[in-house]
């Protein structure tokens, strides 16, 4: 395609994608979600115990976003859960979170770089 149409594009869609960047990005570096306006394709249902980790957390498909496959979202979600139960279980590991190269790493993805957060999932 043209170039310039491309440049363009993604300079209008990597804002538009960066809040769910951020998202995932806290869920598998902390296992911990900050949604309070549901915007994300995992949901916490704070009806289940913490202990409860099959039920508490759980995908949203209607939510997921076309560049994120069901297979990899289901990584992202056992990814964060096992996290979640790191820290919360766990307690006598220390647990380094939000890893600056990671941070750096899923920030820095433009536009259509999906295999980028495939490779870092």
């Amino acid at each position: 395609g043209d170039p310039v149409v491309l440049a363009l594009m993604r300079r209008v869609l990597r804002p538009v994608c960066a809040p769910i960047l951020i998202h995932i990005q806290r869920w598998i570096s902390d296992g911990e979600l900050e949604d309070p306006w549901g915007e994300f394709f995992i949901r916490n249902d704070a009806a289940w115990e913490d202990h409860n980790w099959e039920e508490k957390y759980k995908l949203r498909l209607e939510m997921l976003p076309s560049f994120v496959s069901e297979e990899l979202a289901n990584k992202i979600l056992q990814i964060g859960k096992s996290i979640n139960f790191m820290r919360k279980c766990c307690r006598e590991v220390r647990f380094e979170s939000r890893s600056p190269h990671l941070t750096r790493r899923i920030t820095s993805i433009e536009y259509g770089q999906w295999e980028d957060l495939e490779e870092i999932v």
